[in-house]
């Protein structure tokens, strides 16, 4: 019988985002609610209390089980019976732990689910559920705490306490100084859904941040897995959707719930539990959090993310952050080189395309150079020389668009501007996820200035020790001997697996049937950008398997490039005669064609029935044009 060929799970590396959604809603730019003082508060508003119960009968059936000794209770640390909407347990845990309290509502019993990281008389503290409605509680009571770990000791909880604390905003809470005011979007899981600088110089033009939906603030998003048997994605924008906590809330403008605020002189802690985006009625198992902080010149964002789910998640590329603008910000602007805080020349990006849309997806992508550390960028309208930047120490890619461009001042318009600065990881459960970055607004001269002057804000420690940036954006030459150059792959993929082996150091890419096999180089991502009239040859180095059936296969590039977006049939080249006896050999084939002109976007490789490793590259060839140079070094696990 014909061998079969041996098939690889896939593991892919997808840039995702947040997508837009329908039902913007709209706010009022000139209605302010300040941070009040504590004497200031109103009064909590109040509903008629549940006349059925009010917690005491069942408090009596405990302790009567308690006295006949059918059911120890434990012995939890009790808090003072006061009105509370705050509450704080002081613990040991050896590993992350669940913690389910009670409370009462009007008479009424709730319970709250909240996660515990590991540590030494650690301090965990949390609102209540209703606290933005300005609900007071009552009998505070501890339920359980136990571990989310098996082989984990109990966690030991050795203080409770409550408080009653200032509701400081039901919807938006606002962080004021001199020059900024910040609006931190308490109802959406405290992502930031206004910046209105006092600077400004454009008339008409106030809150700078998209806020349509709960899509559209400057928040944390992470991607994580798909259908794993515990959990269920859902669907969003036609497609089959990750496990994808976000800061606001969910599709459906179902919001995140709050855990906690913190207010200072001059920030503002927030810790939220963000809704997961595709699915309805589902607070994800983990936290966010953000400190934010305003000065004379800039915002900063310290965010955190920890994860309670205990899921295998792949490696995704990361939004850190989401940050979207109003449309008349039209030009985005960019250091694109490799001599940075130099003063070197900025790129300009004038008329972006939706990064959602699929067919101009490459147009949106802008690697950076490796070493590079000038990575910050900014939406900006050319005309008025007036915008707003984001700098991200440590980010591998930004990724750019813009939606039913419109220019409208109007921060809950459908159109929108987007950013994201993008890393490579897997979200590990447990593991914090901790970055920093910066905002700041004016000309472009000065936001590169305010920039420059603070590039050392933050090391980004984080991001720089899982940095896919060793693969440098020059595409002239790949190095695929590396599994971050993995990320060079794309759509259109079609029964091929792709991954990557530690021993062989090298990509193997896996017909998982032996119908049509085929994956995407996306050469779109290349910054530079590549001409096609400056490449005659492509290199490919490559090893096919003795195992396989045949003694020797053929391949066909499909090339696009200039007004050739997608593969088309009769604009290819072929090469044949490739053997399959286990050893390392490679290919020099023409490219050749009068459609071969242009920015080069997407090279199809059709590897028909075979394994086949790519690996060493030889020199080039005299004579010739550049050639580009694959160092595919592939793999069997």
């Amino acid at each position: 019988m014909k061998r079969q060929l041996r098939a690889l799970l896939l593991t892919a590396v997808l840039s995702v985002c947040l997508f837009l959604t329908a039902g913007c809603g709209s706010a009022d730019p000139g209605e302010t609610e300040r941070i009040p003082d504590a004497e200031e508060t109103s009064a909590p508003e109040t509903e008629a209390p549940d006349a059925e119960t009010d917690g005491t009968e069942t408090e009596n059936k405990e302790a009567m089980n308690n006295a006949d000794n059918k059911t120890p209770e434990k012995s939890w640390p009790r808090a003072e019976e006061k009105p509370f909407n705050r509450l704080s347990v002081t613990y040991s845990s050896e590993g992350p732990a669940k913690l389910t309290v009670s409370y009462t509502v009007f008479g009424k019993v709730r319970e709250d689910v909240f996660y515990l990281e590991a540590g030494e008389d650690a301090v965990f503290s949390a609102l209540i559920e209703p606290y933005l409605k300005g609900q007071i509680a009552q009998t505070p009571k501890i339920l359980s705490a136990e571990p989310l770990r098996k082989g984990d000791a109990e966690p030991i909880i050795t203080a409770f306490t409550t408080e009653e604390i200032p509701v400081y905003a039901k919807d938006v809470l606002y962080l004021e100084g001199s020059r900024y005011k910040v609006g931190i979007k308490l109802s959406w899981g405290g992502g930031i859904s206004e910046i209105w600088d006092r600077d400004n110089p454009v008339e008409g033009l106030g809150n700078l941040c998209n806020n349509c939906d709960t899509g559209r603030l400057i928040q944390q998003s992470y991607y994580g897995t798909g259908a794993n048997g515990e959990y269920t994605p859902g669907e969003f924008n036609g497609s089959v959707w990750s496990y994808n906590p976000v800061q606001g809330g969910n599709k459906y403008n179902q919001p995140s719930r709050i855990i906690d605020v913190q207010v200072g002189e001059d920030s503002v802690t927030v810790k939220a539990q963000p809704g997961d985006w595709s699915t309805r009625d589902f607070l994800t198992p983990s936290y966010m959090e953000n400190t934010y902080t305003v000065s004379e010149d800039w915002i900063r964002i310290d965010n955190r993310f920890v994860d309670f789910s205990g899921w295998d998640n792949p490696p995704r590329s990361q939004e850190i952050p989401a940050f979207y603008t109003v449309s008349w910000l039209d030009a985005f602007v960019r250091y694109a080189g490799s001599s940075s805080w130099t003063g070197d020349a900025l790129t300009w990006e004038r008329s972006l395309p939706f990064w959602g849309d699929a067919s101009v997806h490459d147009r949106c992508v802008f690697p950076l150079e490796s070493g590079q550390s000038e990575t910050w960028c900014a939406w900006v309208n050319e005309a008025a020389d007036y915008g707003i930047g984001l700098y991200v120490p440590g980010a591998d890619i930004l990724l750019a668009g813009r939606h039913a461009y419109n220019g409208s001042k109007d921060p809950a318009d459908g159109a929108t501007n987007y950013v994201a600065p993008l890393e490579t990881f897997a979200i590990t459960s447990y593991r914090p996820v901790v970055y920093s970055s910066l905002i700041t607004t004016g000309s472009v001269s000065a936001i590169r200035a305010t920039f420059a002057e603070n590039r050392d804000f933050t090391d980004n420690a984080f991001l720089a020790s899982g940095s896919g940036r060793k693969l440098t954006a020059d595409y002239r030459t790949l190095d695929f001997s590396s599994p971050v150059a993995m990320a060079a792959f794309k759509d259109p993929v079609n029964n091929t697996t792709a991954s990557f082996d530690e021993a062989e150091g090298a990509v193997c890419l896996t017909a998982d049937t032996g119908f049509d096999p085929y994956i995407g180089i996306g050469y779109g991502a290349s910054s530079p950008v590549l001409d096609a009239e400056d490449f005659g040859t492509v290199r490919i180095t490559y090893k096919i398997p003795e195992e396989n059936w045949d003694a020797e296969y053929g391949a066909e590039l499909f090339l696009c490039a200039g007004d050739t977006w997608e593969p088309t049939a009769g604009r290819s080249v072929r090469v044949t005669g490739l053997p399959a006896d286990g050893e390392w050999h490679t290919a020099e084939i023409p490219l050749t064609g009068d459609f071969w002109k242009g920015d080069i976007h997407l090279i199809r490789f059709d590897f028909f029935q075979c394994h086949i490793f790519i690996g060493p590259v030889l020199g080039s060839i005299p004579g010739q044009r550049n050639p580009f140079v694959h160092q595919y070094v592939a793999f069997l696990k």
